[in-house]
């Protein structure tokens, strides 16, 4: 199954609302109900890499890139196909506001593949967060994921009612 009608979608893909649903295939004699199949998880990923300096104030500074496929690279592309660099960098400077830190500094910022289903979509910036790490004394603490630091905790209730799937 695929999907010659989504801009996005690698060919051989459909949309994750299409998927695990079922599909009419039309036949000269007897229709055909068939499974569409759910894409493995390994298909859609979100890798984020980055090279970054702690400096003595506690200042992070460096280079990120995330990126994105499958099902996420298309939600991304979506949402930035048609939009100006202008709105590009705020729609980047929002998601780094709500994973890293509210006063995050995007100095440079790259948006590679928006138009092309076959390749990822992928986000280069420069970054600087000031007040990063806390200092105490001669030691500097601070949190080594840096795409996590503002992340919430998705299960916060102390016990369970249901299973977790």
């Amino acid at each position: 199954f695929f999907t010659p009608a989504s801009r996005f979608t690698s060919y051989g893909y459909l949309t994750w609302q299409e998927e695990g649903q079922k599909a009419l295939v039309t036949d000269p004699k007897e229709p055909i109900w068939a499974d569409i199949p759910l894409s493995p998880p390994e298909k859609s990923l979100e890798k984020r890499t980055g090279k970054f300096k702690l400096l003595e104030d506690g200042t992070l500074e460096g280079e990120a890139r995330i990126e994105f496929t499958g099902h996420l690279a298309e939600i991304h592309k979506r949402r930035n196909w048609d939009d100006s660099a202008a709105e590009q960098e705020n729609r980047l400077k929002n998601l780094i506001k709500e994973q890293i830190s509210s006063i995050a500094e995007v100095e440079t910022f790259t948006v590679e593949n928006a138009s092309d289903p076959e390749k990822p979509f992928v986000y280069t910036f420069k970054i600087k967060v000031p007040g990063y790490g806390s200092r105490t004394g001669k030691r500097i603490f601070f949190q080594p994921n840096i795409f996590e630091h503002s992340s919430k905790p998705e299960f916060t209730s102390s016990t369970r009612r249901y299973d977790v799937i």
